[in-house]
């Protein structure tokens, strides 16, 4: 049996999603429960999250060019600009329906959703990589002749794999006139890998401070950070 705090939490919903449909066919405006939809990403993203903020509006469905969207602030001019200046700027046809503070309050929560799958695919397709180049580089000789035709996007990728083959406790990235030393400490001792290129260091570099969230910037001090 449902505790009495989930009765009155459910009755005050119940009340809520009434009163938005009651102030929806007053205006002449549909009403829409969004509660438990399932929105399409690309629909919810034809408004971005901030937009969606600002402007109190979700996108939640599409059928050829025509678009409705949920609203908890009908008579907003400032939202009325903006949506006919989407509709020009995107050749759109947007519909207006009214909903639940609650409605579009699970419709916000969304778009976190969408960022966290897209940034498990983007580790998958990382650790799929680095498996790939595990099958790759055995050796040190192998990493070395490696380095010489990757990109400098697959660069950060090859370098750990190869230390995680070589079980190197640290990697060395040295500044040279020429660019930068490759070394991996293996056994407590370092060893030389590879020379690289300076516009191989500078792609290099980039990606470890953005993935470790340091500042792509700062160059004449010490930073710590991490990324696993």
């Amino acid at each position: 049996m449902p505790d009495i705090s989930s009765q009155i939490l459910g009755i005050q919903r119940q009340q809520e999603e009434e009163l938005t449909k009651t102030v929806g066919r007053n205006l002449g405006i549909n009403y829409i429960d969004l509660i438990h939809y399932q929105i399409p990403a690309d629909v919810l993203q034809v408004f971005s999250e901030e937009e969606a903020k600002k402007y109190r509006v979700i996108a939640y469905s599409r059928v050829g060019n025509t678009v409705n969207y949920a609203t908890i602030n009908v008579m907003s001019e400032d939202q009325k600009i903006f949506v006919n200046s989407r509709a020009i700027e995107k050749k759109l046809i947007f519909k207006k329906n009214i909903c639940s503070q609650t409605s579009f309050n699970y419709c916000l929560a969304m778009y976190q959703k969408i960022k966290t799958d897209k940034a498990a695919k983007v580790e998958k397709a990382r650790i799929d990589k680095l498996k790939d180049w595990a099958n790759i580089v055995k050796t040190l000789d192998d990493i070395t002749s490696q380095i010489a035709k990757v990109s400098t996007t697959e660069l950060v990728d090859l370098v750990l794999a190869g230390a995680i083959n070589l079980n190197a406790s640290d990697v060395h990235i040295e500044s040279t006139t020429l660019g930068s030393r490759l070394r991996y400490r293996i056994d407590g001792v370092l060893q030389d890998v590879a020379e690289l290129k300076k516009e191989q260091y500078k792609a290099l570099l980039n990606r470890i401070k953005n993935t470790a969230k340091l500042k792509l910037d700062l160059s004449n001090m010490p930073q710590d950070g991490r990324f696993e």
